[in-house]
């Protein structure tokens, strides 16, 4: 049963924690909903369950002393360990870490339970620390054992931060409060916050009304009354200590403070049922708050995933498929210049010199092998004397852009009729998609333009060198295709047609969209027209070479690759807008059900820890 009721413990520890990185990366989706109740269950369980049920409820039981600026929580701490131990005196904020007070083995033993905590000596105090949690204490060899660890906390309504934040640390180490306030401070408001959080974990509290005067009996007697109607499932000792006069680092009377030891002290008589009754206490109230924020966050969670679906099929629409469809990608001249320049040496054509001379680039190179093909089978056209790779990019770009700026429009507009719902999570992601920039023309061509540098240097150029490899590699291991050719081919443009029409062969249709451009009005796949043109041994040689797995590989890869980049396109758009809605913890577990289960099992597994030790 033990090892059970840790397991769902971890697991349920581990939901929450993802569901609060989600929160805190995702404010704009989860601003609306108090969720409190998520951090409260993590230090439920992660800092309280898990380790003193590991230990067999024998961690050593702590108070902490909480309040706000110079309400005079380090002199009380002082006092009960009678002598100077946490720094005090009248500046606001004087104590800025957690300090215990109690023999070095006690604090040892609870900061060693708890992942994350670290003991240090407090001569270390004022040095800068990466810790959060970290506990400064020597020990005080004089501390009655009989009493619990006292931890004296920084001002809760300071200004500074980092103080606020170590007063919410404390509650992962706390089994009472101490809570020290006057006349002027106890309907504070973020000390109420505070104590409302911290009465859900724990179940008793000590309510020192300090500084107290005869004309402050009415304000002592509307505090028990407000405290009660706030918190009335906590337990409450209330004791009222006379304003102090002289030094403000005096020592409170020991006679003042008989009663509150004798209560502290009878109160954990018995550290281990104390325990269990501050667990169930927490697994009770904590719990149940932790369940009605459950609720909440994954309803909303389930409204980004729906929401997100929606966005994504919209963007599929208007930006996936067209991308998909651009004609580019499929216009592989780059591997047909790799085709001729592993032939043409083998064929030992007598325009090498010329194509060495006269191509500085492989589009130049390209553009004018497609363009001797065109001359070839008699298009009429010429010679096409445009770069076609550097025209091909500039459609290219030119639709993804125009697709750009229509998907933004069209997601705008979705957004906004989401938003007319009415509901919170809708109106917020509407206003954050008008917030997502697209750059102006000129701007967002030059970025695009950029990415497509960048995708063909790291992503086509080894593919194309590869390609060209594998190409050599096969025309060493067939000597007979390359004496075939030769007598097949009679010079530059036949090879150059074997090279465009082995790559367009599969689909029987060369570059869909652009094949008016470059083959001079040729609207019928050029395999065709090279049937009316070439001899029927060329042509023979031109199917066996398209159909070569290589040849057919390669086309592929090519294609998936530019279609990759372009889809990096879209992600610079779909990106930033989708992430608003991605949660990272979205997942087959009921939070809720988790913890029901841990609240009853809690009175099985107390009978078994307390039979077996």
């Amino acid at each position: 049963m033990l090892d059970e009721f840790l397991e769902k413990a971890e697991k349920l520890s581990h939901w929450i924690d993802l569901s609060l990185h989600d929160i805190k990366r995702n404010p704009k989706v989860f601003g609306d909903l108090e969720l409190s109740g998520l951090e409260l269950g993590f230090v439920l369980l992660k800092a309280r369950v898990i380790p003193e049920v590991k230990n067999g409820l024998k961690l050593p039981v702590v108070a902490i002393i909480l309040g706000g600026t110079n309400t005079g929580k380090s002199t009380l701490a002082n006092s009960l360990a009678g002598t100077q131990v946490s720094p005090s005196g009248g500046t606001a904020s004087f104590t800025k870490k957690l300090i215990g007070i109690s023999p070095i083995e006690n604090l040892n033993g609870l900061i060693t339970s708890r992942q994350g905590w670290f003991l240090k000596a407090i001569s270390e105090i004022s040095k800068n620390t990466d810790q959060d949690r970290v506990l400064f204490g020597n020990g005080v060899h004089s501390w009655p054992s009989s009493l619990p660890i006292i931890i004296d906390t920084p001002d809760l309504d300071s200004s500074d931060k980092s103080c606020r934040d170590q007063a919410v640390f404390s509650l992962e180490l706390c089994d009472i409060v101490i809570w020290v306030t006057t006349q002027q401070k106890y309907k504070d408001l973020s000390g109420i916050r505070f104590l409302s959080k911290a009465m859900l974990l724990v179940p008793v509290r000590f309510d020192v009304f300090n500084q107290a005067l005869p004309r402050h009996d009415k304000a002592l007697e509307d505090m028990r009354t407000y405290y009660d109607s706030c918190w009335p499932d906590n337990e409450r000792f209330t004791f009222s200590i006379n304003e102090q006069s002289g030094s403000d680092e005096k020592l409170l009377d020991n006679e003042r403070l008989q009663g509150f030891r004798e209560r502290l002290s009878t109160l954990v008589s018995k550290p281990r049922d104390f325990k269990a009754r501050v667990i169930s206490h927490g697994l009770n109230h904590a719990g149940n708050h932790f369940i009605e924020a459950s609720k909440k966050y994954v309803k909303r969670s389930d409204d980004c995933y729906h929401l997100l679906q929606q966005v994504q099929g919209r963007f599929d629409e208007v930006l996936f498929k067209p991308i998909r469809s651009l004609a580019g990608h499929d216009a592989p001249f780059e591997l047909q210049y790799a085709l001729i320049r592993v032939l043409e040496p083998r064929l030992q054509s007598k325009i090498r010199t010329f194509l060495n001379r006269q191509t500085r680039t492989v589009g130049q190179a390209v553009g004018w092998a497609v363009g001797r093909v065109s001359g070839l089978i008699g298009s009429g056209s010429g010679a096409i004397t445009r770069d076609p790779v550097s025209a091909r990019d500039h459609e290219d770009l030119f639709e993804v852009k125009a697709i750009l700026e229509n998907a933004r429009e069209d997601i705008v507009e979705f957004s906004r009729n989401w938003a007319l719902s009415g509901h919170s999570l809708h109106v917020r992601f509407h206003e954050e998609v008008k917030g997502i920039f697209l750059p102006a023309f000129e701007d967002l061509e030059r970025n695009l333009t950029v990415r497509l540098e960048n995708g063909y240097k790291e992503s086509l150029t080894p593919l194309i060198t590869h390609f060209e490899h594998d190409l050599k590699r096969f025309c060493d291991h067939n000597p007979g295709i390359l004496t075939a050719l030769k007598v097949a081919v009679p010079g530059f443009s036949a090879l150059a047609a074997v090279a465009a029409a082995a790559f367009s062969i599969h689909s029987f249709a060369i570059f869909p969209g652009v094949t008016e451009y470059f083959l001079g009005g040729i609207a019928v796949p050029i395999y065709q027209k090279l049937e009316g043109a070439l001899p029927e041994n060329l042509l023979n040689l031109i199917g066996h070479m398209a159909n070569e797995p290589i040849i057919a590989h390669a086309k592929d890869d090519f294609a998936k690759t530019r279609r990759a980049i372009f889809f990096d396109f879209a992600g610079w758009l779909a990106k930033p807008i989708e992430e608003l809605l991605i949660l990272s913890n979205k997942q087959e577990f009921d939070p809720v059900q988790a913890m029901k289960e841990l609240q009853n099992g809690w009175n099985p597994l107390l009978k078994e820890i307390f039979e077996t030790s």
